[in-house]
């Protein structure tokens, strides 16, 4: 990974090579199973508002918290078909660089990669199997993202749809609402409220932009880009490049 790039500050063969180099501390032995916890967004992953040509053509995919790329196969390969489960598509990658990663310190990964099964509305989680250790996860390799600004101009450059969904819903659970659709049309009108700006008129069902059933007065988009060139919040100037 090149450090020094938005898509580079987190990278997989980093996590894959810290991971090892723990569970080589750890003493880990026999086959090692990859599972993934994609649980952070809730709802459909596919919203039901989007065209499915558009879909197929790959303007958007399927919205998990967890992807490479954006949901593509190739960050250089910016059109056509992307994955339609971005975060078992990451997690099979993570499992190859473990996997890669593993082989001269003698662990064996499982080939399959599951998810972690997710407990039923109202439910607690499951109890650990006996021998399973504690309740409290062990952290095996850390990496940092790059800036929300420096994402957010990423997104506004290559006006990229999945980016800007993904970011909707984490904004949905930093304002204490669902990380759903739902949630993230709700957290993009409550920060314009919180903005000053006024929000009739507007329709929002997706936050990308992509859904033919968005609604947005041509005013509204003016105030959004006054309030960013000469409004009072000047953190809303990082948008500005």
């Amino acid at each position: 990974s090149k450090k020094d790039q938005v898509m580079g500050h987190a990278g997989l063969a980093t996590l894959a090579a810290q991971a090892v180099e723990a569970l080589q501390t750890g003493g880990a032995t026999g086959e090692i199973k990859v599972l993934v916890d994609d649980s952070l967004f809730s709802g459909p992953a596919l919203n039901p508002a989007w065209e499915p040509g558009d879909v197929a053509a790959g303007e958007v995919a399927p919205v998990y918290s967890m992807a490479l790329n954006s949901a593509r196969y190739d960050p250089a390969v910016t059109t056509g078909p992307r994955p339609q489960d971005a975060a078992m598509t990451a997690a099979e990658e993570f499992a190859a660089g473990l996997r890669s990663a593993g082989a001269a310190a003698g662990l064996t990964v499982a080939a399959a990669v599951e998810r972690l099964p997710q407990p039923a509305a109202g439910t607690t989680a499951p109890a650990r199997p006996e021998g399973e250790g504690t309740s409290q996860p062990v952290v095996l390799g850390e990496v940092q993202s790059a800036t929300v600004a420096e994402q957010v101009n990423l997104m506004l450059q290559d006006s990229d749809n999945y980016l800007a969904e993904a970011l909707g819903r984490l904004t949905a659970l930093a304002d204490g609402l669902p990380g759903s659709y739902d949630g993230a049309t709700a957290a993009v009108g409550a920060q314009l409220a919180a903005a000053g700006l006024a929000a009739e008129g507007m329709k929002l069902v997706d936050v990308c932009g992509l859904a033919m059933g968005n609604q947005v007065p041509a005013r509204q988009f003016s105030e959004v880009v006054r309030a960013i060139t000469s409004g009072t919040d000047t953190r809303l100037r990082s948008a500005l490049d």
